[in-house]
């Protein structure tokens, strides 16, 4: 029926009154919502809310709520989040819980670690408040915020739910490096570039020193032999050992920075995967609700 009247709405165009409802646009939109279209959805809920004071039927919170979750899907979590937060009523634990993973997306992570974690404060029952804290850890582990995950983590109830998260903490952890040690290491040429996983680079400069030390006796033959041309070769060639040596603590401090990121960045993808994987049933993308709103 609502595919019918979808048709009969694009052939008919905006100059054709069409009698409608508040709860008809709402299914139109939910319709264009599972069919892959969430802006097209979007444009129905707008309709619907503008109807429901005066249909019977519709329920203003479950619009406001589909609404949001239709930006969302639209890819504009920061206008679903202000969306989310118009919806009272039977729907409002779904909404603060949808609002917290917007605000996330919206990259705005410590509004919705806030929104997340009253939620699971506030929230009359267990299994709302086991998904917000869950979803609140796992958001933060996969940008990559292990200790903020933790704290995440530690408010949850004893049970196999916190094993995991604790297991998931244990795991991936990124080697990192010390910068101040790879420059204080590079007080021996390529020493400091080798700690920091760049032995090419550290070979290079322990060739470069080892015929910069060898430049003192090119100069000390250079003067006895009286060849200008020696002596000119080892300054050249000491000059190139200071040079290098002086440079090769930054360089290596440098390089281990590089790599500690390189690493991070590892980590964050690991611990996305392993989230995911251990809690596959949070509900990380907006999806129609079927039946009723979830507990408040």
């Amino acid at each position: 029926m609502h595919l019918l009247l979808l048709s009969t709405l694009a052939w008919a165009g905006p100059a054709v009154p069409v009698a409608l409802d508040a709860a008809e646009a709402l299914e139109l939109g939910d319709v264009l919502f599972r069919g892959g279209d969430p802006e097209g959805a979007l444009g129905w809920y707008r309709v619907a809310a503008h109807l429901a004071p005066r249909g019977e039927g519709a329920d203003l919170d479950a619009i406001w709520y589909r609404a949001g979750l239709a930006q969302e899907a639209a890819g504009l979590p920061q206008a679903a989040v202000v969306t989310y937060e118009k919806v009272g009523g039977a729907w409002q634990g779904a909404a603060r819980l949808r609002a917290g993973v917007a605000a996330f997306a919206a990259d705005a992570p410590n509004r919705g670690d806030e929104q997340l974690a009253r939620l699971a404060q506030d929230s009359a029952t267990d299994s709302l408040r086991l998904t917000a804290t869950l979803m609140r850890g796992t958001l933060w582990l996969e940008r990559g915020e292990r200790d903020r995950a933790a704290n995440a983590f530690e408010t949850l109830p004893p049970g196999p739910p916190k094993q995991e998260a604790q297991a998931l903490l244990g795991a991936h952890a990124a080697a990192l490096r010390s910068p101040a040690l790879a420059a204080g290491l590079s007080l021996v040429p390529g020493l400091g570039q080798t700690y920091a996983d760049d032995p090419r680079r550290g070979r290079t400069l322990a060739t470069v020193s080892a015929l910069g030390l060898s430049s003192g006796a090119l100069a000390w033959w250079g003067m006895k032999a009286e060849q200008p041309m020696a002596m000119g070769a080892a300054g050249a060639l000491g000059a190139g050992m200071v040079i290098n040596w002086g440079r090769s603590g930054f360089q290596a401090a440098e390089a281990t920075r590089a790599r500690n990121a390189e690493s991070r960045e590892a980590e964050r993808v690991a611990l996305q995967k392993a989230a995911r994987a251990a809690f596959p049933d949070l509900p990380r993308s907006p999806l129609l609700p079927e039946g009723g709103p979830a507990p408040r």
